[in-house]
């Protein structure tokens, strides 16, 4: 067993692979053994070909496999649906009476008014000896500071405030009397006369809020409407409740399946370019259950919206609508409806869900994501959203006012910091690179807009379902597994009848060639480390020895002679030195020695 066991260890690679050819499975390879040498030869030509055609073909399937392809079934579920989300906002989101006494929002709509109407002429500083005759030139001259305005002096600084309490007054009338300057100014010696220029502060000031008398009315009523956020963000809670508009400022009537609701149903929402908005989720109330379809098992409205009291940036009079899917935030500015004022609105709604599959290159987002800037469910939007925040955060050290903080603690950008400004505006191209995947079960909402005219000066709009059916899109894989299997088995096994077996077959050849290929490295290892010795060292047993070791020898110098199995110049006592050396070899190599090949009174060398 001991002889077997090396011999094994000590069989040459090319008789593991002839033994293999003989003994498997695969006919083409099996055959080639059997026929003449022009026949082997064309044998194994066409089992190579067929070999080339089988790699070919399943690295194709393969392929096609990992592509992870998708096929979408559609099919018509009926059941009790849920009411959608439902968001309204005034698109007027200031209103004009309340920001008239707060001196920011007064500020940069009449710095607005400067960019779209020009500069008022710019006062000259008189000369020495020069006089000044008529009333006209006093004025042109000297620049008159309303009674309303009001100066405080903190040391050398004076600034020229506006007083709220007059709210008539136009902010760059309040100029600092002695040195003709907006807000502000130094405080000039009263022996001296102070030569400062208004106009070019206020030119100054424009460009602080990036308007610019060239780019026309449009683009400057664009600056300032991303302006007004800003200056939200800088007032009390108390305050911008009172410059928003309440539920019930524009709100006269609501009616939900039949029933009265009011602004107990609605849950406030910030949206800072459209002011406070009003969501009615289902998902935070009972009794949204949608029976049958029509008017009657919907939303109901009756909207005013108070044109006397829009900003002059508002273009448009009406409301902003969003239907969305509950449970997640609306998004007013990237989606939704404007409905004008004096018409009557309808909004059929029909259900689809979209089932994805999550795998391969068609990632999607399940329910265990949890928004971190944006409570509720996970959005596209919303994570783009928290995307620029993050960046803007990371790149400008303050966040964006557009959009709500990650701490309590965190600052906005400043309006007039031109430098944290330009860094937001830069910082939102950062959107473009965010990795923001779709849901895998999303409930979509499809609309079918109808507006009239209607015979009051109100709005009136109706959301209400137009079928209870709900269409499903499911997404499946298009190439399975299964399917794969499948194809690589009949590949292979047409053009070279390769089975499962067949493969554990080469997983074993694979194994055997390198148990071959390490006993040869192994011999060769020995070989260089006993070649130092006097006497090489190549033992000899007979045939007749059942637990002897090989009776191959390798021969390592001259003086051995393999016919005799002896050395030529062999001396007494030789034979006992040739078995020491032997049990060293069979220590190497882990084997255990037989009775005959023990020697009484010999240790063997640690």
């Amino acid at each position: 067993m001991l002889g077997k066991q090396y011999h094994n260890n000590m069989e040459h690679p090319r008789n593991v692979w002839r033994r293999w050819k003989n003994d498997t499975t695969i006919i083409g390879v099996s055959r080639i053994e059997q026929f003449r040498k022009k026949e082997e030869f064309v044998w194994g030509f066409v089992t190579l070909l067929a070999g080339f055609i089988v790699v070919f073909q399943c690295s194709n399937l393969s392929f096609r496999f990992l592509q992870f392809e998708v096929k979408t079934s559609t099919s018509l579920v009926a059941g009790h649906l849920r009411f959608p989300a439902f968001t309204i906002c005034n698109i007027n989101p200031y209103k004009a009476s309340e920001l008239a006494k707060l001196w920011q929002f007064v500020e940069i709509l009449d710095y607005l008014n400067i960019s779209q109407t020009g500069l008022p002429p710019e006062p000259r500083v008189l000369l020495p000896n020069e006089s000044v005759e008529s009333l006209s030139q006093k004025e042109r001259y000297n620049v008159v500071v309303s009674s309303y305005c009001k100066c405080n002096v903190t040391g050398e600084q004076v600034s020229c405030v506006l007083d709220q309490q007059q709210s008539s007054v136009s902010l760059y009338a309040c100029v600092c009397m002695m040195v003709k300057s907006i807000w502000s100014c130094v405080k000039c010696p009263t022996n001296q006369t102070c030569h400062y220029r208004h106009i070019a502060l206020i030119e100054e000031k424009m460009n602080t809020y990036g308007f610019n008398i060239r780019d026309g009315g449009i683009a400057n009523q664009v600056k300032a409407a991303e302006s007004l956020p800003y200056l939200a963000r800088t007032v009390s809670n108390e305050i911008y409740e009172q410059i928003t508009y309440n539920f019930s400022d524009f709100v006269r009537s609501c009616r939900l399946m039949g029933k009265p609701c009011g602004a107990s149903n609605f849950v406030e929402r910030d949206q800072s370019s459209y002011g406070r908005c009003y969501t009615l989720d289902p998902e935070f109330q009972d009794g949204f259950a949608v029976p049958r379809r029509g008017p009657d098992y919907g939303l109901t409205l009756l909207l005013a919206s108070s044109p006397d009291d829009y900003l002059s940036l508002t273009e448009s009079e009406g409301f902003r609508v969003v239907i969305h899917e509950e449970g997640s935030r609306s998004f007013t500015t990237t989606t939704g409806f404007d409905i004008p004022a004096g018409l009557y609105t309808k909004f059929a709604i029909r259900a689809f869900r979209t089932l994805r599959l999550n795998q391969g290159s068609n990632v999607c987002v399940d329910g265990t994501v949890i928004p971190r800037l944006y409570t509720g469910k996970y959005t596209i939007e919303g994570c783009q959203r928290e995307c620029a925040q993050t960046a803007i955060v990371k790149k400008c050290g303050c966040s964006d006012p557009r959009y709500p903080t990650f701490n309590a603690n965190d600052s906005y950008c400043g309006l007039e910091n031109n430098e944290q400004r330009n860094c937001v505006n830069d910082a939102q191209e950062a959107v473009l690179a965010c990795d923001c995947p779709s849901p895998c079960d999303r409930l979509l909402k499809g609309l079918r807009k109808q507006a009239n005219e209607s015979s009051v000066l109100y709005a009136i709009l109706e959301v209400f379902f137009d079928e209870t059916l709900v269409e499903t899109i499911v997404e499946a894989d298009a190439y399975q597994f299964a399917t794969y299997l499948s194809d690589l088995g009949a590949t292979s096994g047409f053009w070279l009848g390769i089975s499962v077996v067949s493969g554990f077959e080469i997983l074993l050849l694979i194994y055997d060639l390198g148990k071959a290929m390490y006993g040869q490295l192994e011999i060769r290892l020995l070989h260089l480390r006993f070649r130092h010795l006097e006497q090489p060292v190549s033992p000899v047993f007979t045939i007749d020895e059942p637990d002897a070791l090989p009776l191959r020898a390798v021969p390592l110098n001259r003086d051995w002679d393999p016919r005799t199995g002896r050395y030529r110049s062999e001396k007494p006592g030789l034979a006992e030195d040739r078995a020491r050396r032997y049990r060293i070899l069979a220590r190497i190599q882990g084997l255990r020695l037989g009775n005959r090949h023990r020697m009484p009174n010999t240790r063997l060398p640690i």
